[in-house]
């Protein structure tokens, strides 16, 4: 009994010691704190799950976790179990439920649903465009003619497979003579080669 006693004493003695901390969800200060992730504290799972749930099973991750920056530029925090997925090409998160491509490519349904046509993107091209010009006063007047491929065909263009666009440029010289006097002008024949699939936010960084 007195040991009992003096265990439950020593208990209360530490918990009236410990220092108080405030759970970064809910504000409330406690001694004790349920769940602690990259130094921030956590009075409950509840609380825990609001802040760092995983992206992929909404769980609060147990040890190891991956962090991923999603197309937006937030945070994603991955389990254990759900980070070994196959990795979106698009935004590099592993997404149990994807689209698969003929190229090997997956991509996550997140990044699917943001996915612009080839006229939404011709059009965001040229608003990229315009957009440059205003504010910085980067004129491109020659034609760009857009070309969304596939992985492989962008790896025969650029010889890689780390980027998801490239610009081709080719410059056509005519002649002309008029009596004594030679002209020449030069024709510059443009081609934007992107990554189909792409994301909206994804695409207007690789032509920018």
């Amino acid at each position: 009994m007195k040991i009992l006693l003096f265990c439950a004493f020593s208990f209360l003695a530490l918990t009236l010691q410990a220092e108080v901390k405030i759970c970064a969800h809910c504000g409330k200060g406690s001694r004790f704190m349920r769940y602690s992730a990259e130094g921030k504290d956590y009075c409950s799972m509840k609380c825990a799950k609001a802040r760092i749930s995983c992206f992929n099973c909404g769980q609060v991750p147990r040890g190891r976790y991956m962090i991923c920056t999603g197309i937006n530029g937030e945070n994603r925090r991955f389990c254990e179990r759900c980070s070994q997925f196959k990795k979106c090409f698009s935004c590099s998160s592993p997404a149990e439920s994807v689209r698969v491509f003929t190229d090997g490519r997956v991509q996550c349904m997140p990044c699917s649903k943001k996915v612009f046509s080839f006229e939404e993107t011709e059009k965001l091209m040229n608003q990229i465009r315009f957009d440059l010009k205003k504010m910085y006063g980067y004129d491109t007047q020659h034609r760009i003619t857009l070309r969304l491929v596939n992985k492989n065909a962008l790896r025969n263009i650029t010889q890689s497979d780390d980027v998801m666009g490239c610009m081709k440029t080719l410059v056509h010289t005519e002649t002309k003579i008029r009596g004594l006097k030679k002209t020449e002008t030069k024709k510059w024949q443009c081609t934007l080669y992107l990554l189909d699939h792409l994301p909206s936010v994804a695409a207007a960084k690789v032509i920018a």
